[in-house]
């Protein structure tokens, strides 16, 4: 049974993310593109990610699990795919379609590709089915370290109840417990090259105890 005292203060979050940061950069770009193919395959026999008609992916930057190979199996299978777009100086993010990964894409002002200005296509968040999320770390209730902005964290207050949102993480980054404040946003689940975790297990372990944002939801 999972206890509240396994729940870290919030001020070690820095210190974890520096960590976990130097661990997954220290992962060999040829285990990395295994790793990242392994989690392609999972989430695409997924029965879930199959019934999904638009999902929403972030672009692989800075030693994430790689996703432009993802993204282009998305399209074969007949998927609409939306990526992340933020407007510079923005504190929010918004979700854009796109069809082509050669020609939609520019290089943003943080080094991250994102869509073209004269190529957006914005989406409402709450037509998106499932939400591929980024994060430094994680742990198997769903909390997660991201790169400190609170983009995504912002982002999916505004998606749909009944829209799943899956961490994609190679298994190194993923702890049993890591540091989260009340109103943190978990996800639904993890995804890695060894297996899919579902963090509503280990969320329910809490007895009632999680915030607002933070009960199981509803799968598709």
């Amino acid at each position: 049974m999972l206890q509240t005292d396994l729940v870290q203060p919030a001020g070690e979050k820095e210190e974890t993310r520096r960590r976990y940061r130097a661990l997954r950069q220290a992962i060999r770009p040829e285990v990395r593109r295994e790793a990242s193919e392994a989690i392609a395959e999972r989430l695409l026999a997924w029965e879930i990610v199959a019934g999904a008609r638009c999902l929403m992916t972030y672009l692989s930057f800075n030693h994430e699990v790689e996703t432009y190979p993802l993204v282009r199996r998305l399209f074969t299978a007949g998927k609409a795919v939306a990526v992340p777009y933020i407007h510079q100086g923005a504190v929010n993010l918004i979700a854009c379609r796109i069809g082509d990964l050669e020609h939609d894409l520019q290089t943003g002002p943080m080094g991250i590709l994102e869509p073209k200005p004269e190529r957006l296509h914005p989406l409402d968040p709450k037509i998106v089915d499932i939400h591929l999320i980024p994060g430094v770390a994680f742990d198997e209730m769903g909390f997660r370290i991201g790169y400190g902005k609170g983009y995504y964290d912002r982002f999916l207050l505004l998606r749909s109840h009944r829209s799943l949102t899956v961490g994609l993480a190679f298994d190194a980054q993923v702890s049993w417990c890591l540091a989260h404040e009340f109103w943190d946003i978990p996800v639904d689940f993890i995804a890695t090259e060894k297996r899919l975790i579902d963090c509503s297990v280990a969320r329910l372990a809490l007895e009632g105890q999680l915030g607002l944002f933070q009960q199981p939801r509803l799968p598709l």
